[in-house]
């Protein structure tokens, strides 16, 4: 019989692993996060298509932070100089916004189908706006080299 302050993972060969602390093995189970959304396949056009706004953007800062609300999440907040409107209209600088990141302290929150941006880097990204900034439209699957134009180009 397994001790109720005893979380058991992991299955196949070997012993399987355990975690003594009652307290972390009863954290696996209350704040794990709820399962994730499918990421659908659609084709990067009509991905385009269903953007409000489409431009080229420089990415200009980051910083990682505590998101507000009850769920105690990571958010990673992007400063971003927008170079070029394709597509809608937008002011010359905007903030993305994407769940997860690590702060300095080394603590890291990974969210799937979350976009990773790098500092000083362009894209071309498909945003929607959101009550506390922008969001890339698809996740990683929003974004693209700059002279993908081509690949969009009807949507555009």
């Amino acid at each position: 019989m397994q001790r109720l302050d005893t979380f058991r993972t992991g299955a196949g060969e070997g012993a399987p692993r355990t975690v003594e602390d009652p307290v972390l093995a009863l954290s696996f189970v209350l704040f794990s996060p709820p399962a994730p959304a499918l990421q659908l396949d659609i084709a990067p056009v009509e991905l385009c298509r269903r953007a409000p706004l489409v431009a080229i953007v420089e990415v200009t800062d980051v910083e990682v932070r505590w998101a507000e609300g009850p769920r105690g999440d990571l958010e990673t907040r992007y400063a971003v100089h927008v170079a070029e409107v394709l597509r809608g209209e937008a002011p010359d600088s905007v903030e993305l916004v994407a769940r997860g990141g690590t702060l300095p302290s080394g603590l890291r929150q990974w969210v799937e189908d979350e976009p990773q941006l790098e500092v000083d880097r362009r894209y071309l990204a498909l945003l929607k706006p959101t009550a506390d900034g922008y969001r890339v439209m698809g996740g990683p699957l929003g974004l693209f080299e700059p002279d993908a134009r081509a690949a969009l180009a009807g949507c555009l």
